[in-house]
């Protein structure tokens, strides 16, 4: 199967044709699949997301909040960032009152939703695997459907969201992709020195790993507390892609997240 793609071909822009030969082999007939990535910080989730949702021709939107914008990107982004209010405002928010993060969640839920029912999709973020888990459903219906706060943003930031209710959401294949966290360190801080948009101001990539660790307990402790799950359990995920020695080419994440695809989709299709 390898022979018939080549690493050096998805070096290229895809042409609709080879667009449309990807979607066929990979995919394996599949036209509304949704798949979730997430990853660890520095593990190369944005580029995977870019360039499957590019070989697949996929609608891809993610949950995060980058330290810094591409400005050609072209993904649809749900964060902090694109709520009412200052990106800070709104993370200091999200912490004293829990609907803000079910906001959040519900828009990924809503993007999901429009791609199952068009092509397929890509969502990205933490959350995203746990789209079809009936529980976690319910704890975000609860927290948007909870009692009007005092805080004039927080109301502002429900009703310019405009969602009271979501319901759960099949995932057909969930990705994640792991990287040692010395070598997403070195990435991220050698990423900031490139970008003159960057707000992370790290001062070296030891004070890169750190945050990054840091980063790590934190979203962990977070996602237990708010919705009893642990996104660093490898059983929540179909797929793990370790991202580690694919720091000059990231081509070799595309390719390793392809051919897993396929054999997930050939697995479930054994299975049933």
């Amino acid at each position: 199967m390898k022979r018939q793609f080549r690493l050096e071909q998805f070096r290229e822009t895809p042409t609709p044709e080879k667009v449309r030969q990807v979607r066929q082999f990979f995919l394996l007939g599949h036209p509304n699949l949704v798949i979730s990535i997430a990853g660890k910080p520095g593990a190369g989730k944005s580029t995977l997301v870019r360039e499957l949702a590019k070989w697949l021709g996929l609608k891809h939107q993610e949950m995060s909040d980058p330290a810094y914008e591409e400005e050609e990107n072209e993904t649809h982004e749900v964060s902090y960032r694109h709520l009412p209010g200052s990106l800070n405002e709104n993370k200091k928010l999200a912490k004293q009152y829990a609907v803000v993060d079910a906001l959040i969640d519900a828009k990924g839920i809503e993007a999901a939703q429009k791609f199952a029912k068009d092509r397929g999709g890509i969502v990205a973020g933490r959350m995203p695997a746990f789209f079809g888990i009936p529980n976690v459903i319910a704890r975000i219906n609860a927290r948007l459907k909870g009692r009007k706060t005092r805080n004039l943003s927080v109301e502002r930031i429900r009703a310019e969201a405009n969602v009271t209710e979501v319901t759960p959401i099949p995932i057909g294949v969930r990705i994640f992709l792991h990287c040692d966290p010395v070598v997403a360190g070195e990435r991220n801080y050698f990423r900031e020195l490139s970008h003159a948009g960057s707000k992370e101001h790290l001062e070296s990539p030891e004070h890169a790993t750190e945050k990054i660790l840091d980063r790590e307990a934190d979203d962990q402790a977070h996602y237990l507390k708010q919705y009893g799950i642990d996104i660093a359990d490898p059983s929540n995920y179909d797929i793990i892609i370790d991202t580690t020695n694919h720091n000059k080419n990231p081509h070799e994440t595309l390719m390793d997240a392809l051919f897993a695809i396929r054999a997930h989709l050939e697995k479930q299709a054994k299975q049933r």
